[in-house]
């Protein structure tokens, strides 16, 4: 499955979407996986993606992702389908996942209140010391761990491919209603 070879057991997630809901094809909820400590550190980053730092991300050890395609037409509206879609994408990715992980720190883009928190929480309460934040932009630019920005242009980078090829990826997870 995957290659540890990392001296430390915390999984850092990051979560994003497209932003395009109702467009032109249904929403695209990403979440990056690292176990690179680097990762979970909080910086600035410019308003224009870089595309080449997203593809240097990806070749390195001890990286992943999953994704969903909600096509639920109820759920593509509303604002809290990171936090409902998140548990899914990260218990796949555990589910898979073949070394101990003995911590966990999700971050998300985007608002968060305190039920849904506590939703993802209730989720994964095999980890004691769980980390769930939030990371807004500001005017644009954001100023959030790797792993969110991350998942941020691998949403729009899913977004813009081909709908049949998602749709058969080993790495889309398919959300209960």
């Amino acid at each position: 499955m995957h290659k540890r070879g990392l001296e430390d057991n915390t999984l850092i997630i990051g979560l994003d979407d497209s932003n395009h809901a109702g467009e032109r094809k249904s929403e695209i909820i990403a979440a990056t996986f690292s176990f690179v400590h680097e990762d979970s550190l909080v910086k600035k980053f410019g308003k224009r993606a870089s595309y080449e730092e997203f593809q240097r991300w990806f070749s390195t050890n001890g990286v992943d992702y999953r994704f969903a395609i909600l096509e639920n037409k109820e759920l593509e509206h509303v604002p809290t389908n990171i936090p409902h879609v998140a548990p899914f994408l990260i218990q796949n990715f555990l589910d898979n996942y073949l070394f101990g992980i003995e911590n966990l720190k999700i971050y998300l883009d985007g608002l968060l209140r305190k039920d849904q928190k506590e939703h993802i929480r209730r989720n994964f309460l095999e980890y004691p010391n769980l980390v769930v934040d939030n990371f807004i932009k500001n005017h644009g630019i954001h100023e959030c761990p790797n792993v969110v920005y991350m998942a941020d242009i691998l949403s729009h980078t899913l977004y813009h491919s081909d709908f049949q090829s998602l749709s058969e990826s080993p790495k889309r997870v398919i959300i209960p209603c």
